[in-house]
């Protein structure tokens, strides 16, 4: 299969082997959920080229392992270099083409993977030495990518052709030597792009701890935001938006004041924040084991944020997978996104199923429901929250859709366990926003007008300089030419729409004439308004088009042009 992705295409990254053997991701179905039995392993389909030559692009030999993924506006999906979806560590990672630091393109129409970003530090590279980057996002309102870097703890910044516009650095200047890990406190991992009335800002967290770190006193993992300008660049500093709470799960065996990385970074469309962490134990430098990327499982969480007045509040906290349940249900493995929820009728909700990537979804000894012992890759969550008690109706084993991707093709019974990284969720014209504009119209000089517009959120109107909030949803316009307005927004599932609406300034003209004298034994001297008007009233009472009149004086008319607006002019 190649086509441009589909409504509801999820793409999963995954480890690729020793060797570089498997596919570094796997294109799967989500829409038609409607099918999926609650609690089971869901058998949607999955995608692959059908062209060997364009399905090798995907094998670990071409790409090597990646973790983050980012789709832009024309379905183009990019993929991010990793040390971090190895159970192996880093050390059973390997590199592709591009490098450490590379990103990796699939084209929209042929699904064939070519390098897009290399290693290095050139305007086309990132400088990367044996340490991966952290994630990747796409940035929909300035049409640009954004990425973080373990190897620095910077932010790059590049163009749809993948050149390099500017970087962030936030916190402490890094003075490590090339090669060396950025560091507890430095190092960003997730990252998204978010715009609404307070304007564009990109959203990051900060790896401040993990198995082999934690101080009850210190900072838990955490989120941070930094301004866009009005050309996409960063603006000021950062900003704190939020810390996680500690981690007390049962397998934290001892670990107080602690919590994992956060890997990814999802928003709803009307704002809310989706995290998800990855259980790590460190670097060897800061007490982990032998320079590996360590990672773990079921300690890591999924969490739903909402910004309540100006403050990111923890609203929801997920249940994740059968495993260790009812104690625990912390199974995510790094990747979080939002999808759609299908009814029997067929009818879509919009973003009412959270997706994350784990392990242990449905492990022997854990599962409720008789079915397939062991699932590992996909499961999706009612948005609205569910439960690990087993007397709750939304206990997670009753309310979780699971997909088993297996990878390798052995099977699932463990092995890949801790090899599942982001997650992506495509949307396109089922969730498009369609919106409802005022009509064009013709306003009188110096007059303003309302314009409305219906079916979205987060608008944004141009040109700004004659309207009274170019935010609003209902704006005054006062234009002083021609102008044409445009509002773009978006719409419930996170599509967006641009619709305009012309307000002309009514150009209607007429005139008495001069002056005029009346000649003595002369009577009768006509007036003429014109017959463009479609109603007219002289100062002598008089309604028709054309007076006569007889004697001196000021004689004066106002009309209404066909666009109702009133002129007046007087004759001596």
């Amino acid at each position: 299969m190649t086509q441009p992705l589909t409504n509801g295409m999820g793409i999963i990254t995954h480890w690729t082997g020793l060797s570089g053997e498997w596919d570094a991701f796997s294109i799967y179905e989500t829409e038609n959920n409607a099918s999926a039995t609650l609690g089971q392993n869901w058998a949607t389909n999955f995608n692959t080229p059908a062209d060997p030559a364009v399905h090798d692009s995907w094998k670990g030999t071409n790409m090597g392992d990646v973790f983050g993924i980012a789709i832009d506006a024309d379905r183009n999906v990019y993929f991010s270099a990793t040390k971090a979806i190895s159970s192996s560590g880093s050390t059973g990672t390997s590199a592709g083409v591009a490098g450490d630091g590379g990103v990796y393109k699939m084209d929209a129409n042929t699904w064939m993977v070519t390098p897009f970003i290399f290693t290095g530090n050139g305007v086309n590279e990132i400088p990367n030495q044996g340490n991966g980057l952290g994630n990747i996002a796409y940035d929909k309102w300035n049409n640009q990518l954004f990425i973080t870097n373990f190897e620095d703890g910077n932010i790059y910044r590049f163009d749809m052709q993948g050149n390099l516009l500017s970087t962030f650095d936030p916190f402490a200047a890094n003075s490590s030597e090339l090669g060396t890990f950025s560091g507890h406190g430095e190092a960003l991992w997730g990252i998204n792009v978010y715009g609404d009335v307070d304007g564009v800002k990109v959203y990051f967290s900060l790896w401040t701890e993990d198995n082999s770190l934690s101080d009850p006193s210190g900072d838990n993992n955490s989120v941070w935001s930094v301004d866009l300008d009005a050309t996409g660049d960063f603006i000021g500093s950062e900003s704190l938006c939020f810390a996680l709470e500690d981690n007390t799960g049962s397998f934290m065996s001892g670990i107080v004041g602690a919590s994992y990385p956060i890997s990814d970074i999802a928003f709803s469309s009307d704002g809310k924040m989706y995290v998800c962490e990855k259980v790590q134990g460190g670097w060897g430098a800061f007490g982990g084991w032998n320079d590996l990327f360590t990672p773990g499982a079921h300690s890591s969480r999924l969490f739903e944020y909402q910004k309540i007045a100006g403050v990111w509040t923890r609203t929801i906290k997920y249940a994740v997978g059968n495993y260790n349940t009812p104690n625990d249900a912390d199974n995510t493995t790094g990747g979080v996104a939002l999808g759609n929820r299908q009814l029997p009728n067929g009818e879509i909700e919009c973003e009412k199923i959270i997706w994350a990537s784990g392990d242990a979804l449905r492990f022997s000894g854990f599962n409720d429901l008789v079915g397939q012992d062991y699932v590992y890759g996909l499961t999706g969550i009612p948005v609205e929250g569910n439960s690990n008690d087993p007397s709750d109706p939304d206990y997670v084993q009753l309310s979780s859709i699971y997909i088993d991707v297996d990878y390798t093709g052995t099977g699932s019974n463990g092995g890949q366990k801790m090899s599942y990284g982001d997650i992506e969720i495509y949307s396109d014209a089922i969730s498009e926003a369609t919106f409802t504009v005022s009509p064009n119209t013709t306003i009188c000089p110096g007059e303003s007008i309302q314009l409305n517009v219906s079916g979205g959120t987060n608008y944004e109107w141009s040109p700004s300089a004659t309207l009274d909030d170019n935010t609003s949803d209902s704006p005054t316009a006062s234009p002083t030419e021609n102008t044409i307005y445009t509002v773009t927004g978006e719409g419930s599932c996170g599509g967006r729409d641009t619709v305009s609406v012309s307000i002309s300034i009514d150009d209607f003209t007429f005139s008495l004439g001069p002056d005029l004298a009346i000649c003595e034994g002369i009577s009768g001297v006509s007036l003429d308004a014109g017959s463009s008007a479609i109603a007219y009233i002289w100062n002598t009472g008089q309604t028709s088009q054309s007076i006569s009149v007889n004697d001196e004086g000021i004689y004066s008319v106002s009309v209404t042009s066909p666009a109702g607006c009133n002129y007046t002019d007087e004759v001596s």
